[in-house]
This record gives structure tokens, sequence and C-alpha cells, in this order.
């Protein structure tokens, strides 16, 4: 469908007063009942509303309206002037065909009887015709002989009818032509009355001034010197008189030493902070501390350090001028700005639960405090009964007294008795194993790598995850550094392998992604490799990487989550158990192959300094890049029910990547390409070779091959 673009739609009038309107187009259109009164300086004409008073003044109107009515009387007279012509030349047209008649009328009478010969004979001797200027008007049985006669002979009436329209219309458009001319002339007259009325038009008091454009009233009265003493007080690394903030005086202070200033108050008014709360005939104080109040002294600063500094116009001395007028006004009337405060809605609430857990008996539910990894069970926490407070209506009242800021008001907590819904033994009875999922392990030439697997699944196995959390796999490890007992593994950095701190860490964070995936618990955030490794297939992976790239997982489900990680042989298992899925139900994952992306054909070589001068070797083979959809499939007693979109994995194509010493050049030939291997289409089988773990458009380091 195409778009009509309306350039001026949404165009100002106002925003360029000094242009003229061009004057609006004369369009035909019936005159509306009763828009004589809406616009009494409307001139109508003919069914046509001509606004006159556009672009004129008052008297301009009345001068053309004057005019306008002349020349719609003189129009008006033309036409009762050739009305008063149509009707004498239809008068002598009709005299004409009377003459016609009388001369022709023998040949429409009926011939004599037999019984009547004086009759006869009459008829037979000619009329006596009498002289054109004896010859009388038609009477009405005339012109009925003239219709009758048209009738017996159309052909010439016809020609006669159409000679004479054809005058009408030529009249008709002699007429319209006066009036058209007799229109322009007072249009021309109207526009010409107009801009001489305009020529010097009055300002609009609406229209502001740029003030750019001139300077202000009494600056030409300015002296050299007083220009030069304005310039000096403007000059000044000072905050200007009459300026205060939070009711300090800040005249003439540095920067520097209001801001020290503005910190002993922001700390004085945060002692006075002790907002009471109560609750069944207890009571405690909230502090600055407990609701993370903080002033915004900076903000204030720097709003009174801009006033009389701020350059708005072109011409510096007119910038001078304006400045100083501002800070003389100011010291003459004093400006006051308020230090504004702020404060955390979390810390507030917790500070709150946590004061009223000292305080009174709180209501509490049955809560997973650890999973005992030898019995397969969660150690639970009973619920208690107590008092619950309605702690959003007290976080409102809290609100409220700081926005007035009543530092020492008082807030009332509602209570209610509550009964804990979720007990210890609905926790047991509705726990166990849900899901596992399995990768393999490297053989001995990773040693490094693979106790770094054994250090993640020790930290993270019988971590709890309670309803409604996320679950973060970087937090759950903690700093990733040989003081936390993670070695050195391989992974690529700047192209080429090298052993970093936590090297084969992916390879749990994907093991757990989709054993995950299986317990049909929700994925928050997942992000796929760089290049594919061989411990996984396509799209069933998740890559970590520093602070920036993390996997998340969220407990969907009403009762907690426990993670297992092991070591079983060859491989690394994850296990998660919670809530089981329903009897029969199993989860799978599906990778489906969606494009492949345009191969890399040539070489990459590497300087790789443990290498003999001279000596080189391929590190890497071409891979062709290609995308991929990952299903979540789902199955009742082996039969499959249902299937849902999961994730979307791009693996970019990668160059063939050969190593050489540092001195002499490489012995073999690395300009020649090598085809790309393409991409498995299956689950790979064959014992796994170093790859890398890179996200797509992610860092080009990544600590886990």
């Amino acid at each position: 469908m195409a778009i009509q673009d309306h350039p001026n739609k949404n165009r100002n009038d106002n925003a360029q007063p000094n242009k003229m309107r061009p004057a609006p187009k004369l369009q035909r259109a019936q005159s509306k009942a009763g828009e004589q009164e809406i616009f009494p300086e409307k001139l109508q004409y003919t069914g046509k509303n001509l606004r006159v008073d556009y672009l004129q003044s008052r008297e301009a109107a009345s001068v053309t309206e004057t005019v306008a009515k002349d020349a719609v009387k003189a129009a008006a007279e033309k036409r009762d002037d050739s009305k008063r012509e149509e009707a004498i030349a239809k008068a002598r047209a009709q005299a004409q065909l009377s003459r016609q008649s009388s001369v022709q009328r023998p040949s429409v009478q009926k011939p004599a009887s037999p019984t009547e010969p004086g009759q006869k004979a009459a008829a037979k001797k000619p009329l006596p015709q009498p002289a054109p200027s004896q010859r009388p008007l038609p009477q009405k049985d005339e012109v009925q002989n003239v219709t009758a006669r048209k009738t017996a002979a159309p052909t010439t009436a016809a020609r006669k009818e159409i000679e004479k329209k054809a005058t009408d219309d030529k009249k008709r458009q002699r007429r319209m032509l006066i009036a058209a001319a007799v229109l322009i002339a007072a249009i021309l007259l109207i526009f010409g009355i107009s801009s001489l009325l305009n020529r010097d038009p009055k300002p609009d008091p609406d229209i502001s001034v740029d003030p750019t454009a001139s300077v202000p009233a009494g600056a030409e009265a300015w002296t050299k010197a007083e220009l030069e003493a304005a310039k000096l007080a403007l000059s000044k690394e000072v905050i200007f008189p009459g300026i205060f903030i939070a009711g300090i005086d800040m005249s003439g202070l540095s920067a520097q030493e209001a801001s020290d200033i503005l910190a002993e108050e922001a700390e004085r008014l945060r002692d006075e902070i002790k907002i009471t709360v109560r609750a069944n005939n207890k009571s405690f104080t909230l502090s600055a501390d407990d609701l993370a109040y903080s002033f915004d002294t900076f903000s204030a600063l720097e709003k009174a350090w801009s006033i009389g500094r701020s350059s708005e116009h072109y011409d510096d001395e007119l910038d001078l001028i304006l400045r100083h007028k501002v800070i003389s006004a100011i010291e003459k009337e004093s400006l006051h700005i308020d230090l504004n405060g702020d404060f955390d809605e979390a810390v507030m609430k917790y500070s709150l639960q946590k004061k009223l857990a000292d305080q009174l008996p709180v209501f509490t539910e049955a809560k997973a405090t650890g999973f005992n990894t030898t019995t397969l069970r969660f150690e639970v926490e009973e619920g208690k009964t107590g008092l619950e407070a309605d702690i959003s209506t007290a976080i409102k009242d809290l609100h409220r007294l700081l926005q007035q800021n009543d530092f020492q008001g008082d807030i009332v907590l509602k209570l209610e008795d509550k009964q804990p819904e979720m007990t210890a033994s609905m926790i047991h009875e509705n726990t166990g194993f849900v899901s596992q999922a399995s990768t393999p392990i490297y053989g001995s030439w990773q040693a490094d790598r693979n106790y770094n697997l054994i250090v993640a699944a020790k930290k993270m196995t019988g971590q709890v995850v309670q309803p409604g959390e996320t679950y973060s796999y970087l937090t759950s490890l903690g700093p990733i550094t040989t003081q936390a007992g993670f070695m050195s593994g391989s992974a690529i950095v700047g192209g080429t392998y090298i052993d970093v701190i936590g090297g084969g860490l992916c390879q749990p964070s994907t093991t757990l992604f989709q054993a995950v995936v299986k317990a049909d618990l929700e994925i928050v955030e997942r992000h796929n490799h760089g290049m594919r490794s061989d411990y996984y297939y396509f799209g069933q992976d998740a890559m970590i990487y520093g602070g920036s790239f993390d996997f998340k997982f969220k407990n969907n489900t009403d009762y907690p989550v426990a993670i297992v990680a092991e070591t079983s042989g060859n491989y690394l298992v994850y296990k998660i158990y919670g809530k089981p899925l329903p009897e029969g139900v199993t989860i799978e994952m599906d990778s489906v192959k969606t494009g492949d992306l345009t191969p890399i054909t040539t070489t990459q070589k590497v300087l790789n300094t443990k290498l003999e001068p001279g000596e080189s070797e391929q590190v890497l083979s071409a891979i062709a890049g290609s995308t991929w959809e990952t299903y979540k499939v789902y199955y009742k007693n082996g039969v499959e029910f249902d299937r849902q979109y999961l994730t979307y994995s791009r693996y970019p194509s990668v160059a063939r990547r050969i190593e050489y010493g540092p001195s002499l050049p490489p012995t073999e030939t690395v300009t020649e390409t090598e085809a790309p291997t393409s991409a498995p289409t299956s689950a790979p089988t064959s014992a796994p070779t170093a790859g890398t773990e890179t996200a797509t458009e992610a860092p080009t380091e990544d600590p886990d091959p």
C-alpha cells in the first residue's frame, strides 16, 4: 500500500510570524446557513465565501467590503440590462413569426365548402398587405398558429432554436467574463490597500524576540569601564552572591568548599532520620542506613555553580551583559536550591522484615535448607505459625514521610495471624529425582582441564534453588582463581591455544543446561559457543565467559530444586531433584539445522614462539558455519505428544589455521586453501578433540576449549 507523505501536516504557522501567508484559493462551494453571522466580515458572492479579511486589518476589510459590494451591484445591473435586451429580442422574433404566419395563413386554413361560393371567391382574391410600420403585434391566436406551423415544419424551427441557443450562450459567457474582470480588479485593489496598511506593522506582543538579534534595553549605555567590571565579577571561580542550598548561604565559596559544607550538612540530616515503626504494642526505629537514604549533593552543587555561567548567545558582549544582569538580580533577591534525597526500596523492605523477626513471632513457610547427597533427600526447616505484616502498605507510608521530609515520623504496621501452607512433610512427599544429563570427559592428556570439571562439580553438588528463585552458574562457582582451587586449562586466545585459569568450565554449564531442559525448568540466559566442541551436539551447549556470558535458569515450580554433580567413569553427570514430571512423561532435546554459512577459504597464520625457526604445523582445519534451532520434545511412554521451540544457535565459519616458528619462514606453503569440513548431521561417536568455546559476536578469549 502506497503511503502519501504530508510534509506540511504538522507545521506550526506561528513558527515564522514575519512571513506572509498565501491567499486562499477560491473554490466552488455552497454557502452555509448562518455563516454570515459567524464570519460577519466575509463577503457573500454567488455562493462563494471570499475571505477578504484573511490578511487585513479591520479598516482594510471595511474598504474591501465596500468595493466588493459595488462590484456585485454593477454585475446585477448588467444582468438586468441583459434580461431587458433579451426580452426585446424575443418580442421582435415573435413579430417576425407573426408576419410570416399572416402571409402563409391560406395554406393552413380549411378549404371553403361548395355550398359557399361567395366565400370561395373571396378566398381566391389576394388580401392587401399592410405597411411594415402598420403591422400589428402577433395576437394569441397567431402565436398558436406559429406553434402549429413549427410542429408541421420541424427542420426550420430546430435550426432557428439552435441559433438562438448559441446566441444566448455567447451572451452568458460575455456576462461571466465581465463579472470575473470586476472581481479581479476588486481583489487587486484589496491587496494593494492591505500592503499599504501593513507596510509598518505593530510588533506582536506574543512573538518572542531573538535575543541575539539586538542588544537589551540600556545595553548601549554601558561604558567600557562597566563592561570590564562586569567581566571581572563573572570571572571569579566562586558561587555568586545570593545563592542558597538547603538554607545554607553559598555566596563566595569555591566548588570544593561548597562540596565539603554540603557533605557535612547531608550527614547531619542523615543523623536526624529516625522513623518509628509500631506493631503489636512494640516498636523499633529505622535509620538512614536501614533505608539506604542519601542526599544528592552533587546535583545541587552543579545547579548552583551553573547560575550566571551558562552562555546562550553568540555575541560575547551581549552574553556578558545578560549574565551580569542575572547575578545582579539574584544578589538582590536570593535563590534557594533544595537538597533532594533518595532511598532504596529493596533495602527498606529487608530492614523491615529483619527487625520484625527480632520483635515479633513472624510466620514462615517450611523451607529446604539443604540437600543430602547420600540419602538424596531435602533437609527441611518446618514452618511457623505467626504474624504476617502488610509490608507493601508500610513501604507506602515510609514513602509519604520521606517525601514530606518528616524524618521523625512514625507508622503503624498492620498484622494478621498466618498459618504455613507448605509443611516439611509436603516437601518430602512431593520431591524426588527429575532428570539427568551427561557429557564425555577428555583423556589424560587434558588432566588439568578435567581437574577443573571435578572442582566445579564439588562446588555445585547439593546446591538448592528455592521456588521462584533464579540460579546463576557463575555465581555458584564463585571466583575462578587458583586460590579457589582451579587450575590452568587449554583455551583459544587471540587465535591460538594457550592455558588459562579455569579452562574447561563451559562443559559443566553445558551439562547442567541439558539436565535443566529435561527437568522442564525455565531457561533465563544461555549462549552458544563460537566454535563447536565434540562433547555436545549442535544447539545443545551453554557457553560462559567472565562476567559477560552466564548460564541461568529459574525454578518455576512450587517445590525446591537441588543439583547433584558427579563424575562417573569417563562422563560428567548432572542430576536434578525436585518435583518429578507427570508419570510416564520425559523430555528430550532435538536440534534441527536451518542453514549453512559461507565458508572461509583463506588460511590464518599464527606465530608460535614455542616452535623451532622454520617449523610450522596446522592446528585447525577449516570449518563451515551453520545455524540451528533446538526444540524441547515431550514424550508419554516413549510417544511424542508435544514439541516446543527452545533456542537458536549460530556457529560462525572458521578458517584453516597454521602456526609457524619465529625466525625462518614456514617450511610448507601456507597459501593453499583447504575445503571446509561440513557440519555433522548426527551426534559424534568418535573420541573428542580439543575445540574452542567462544560466543557468537563474543570476545576472542574463552576459558574453555
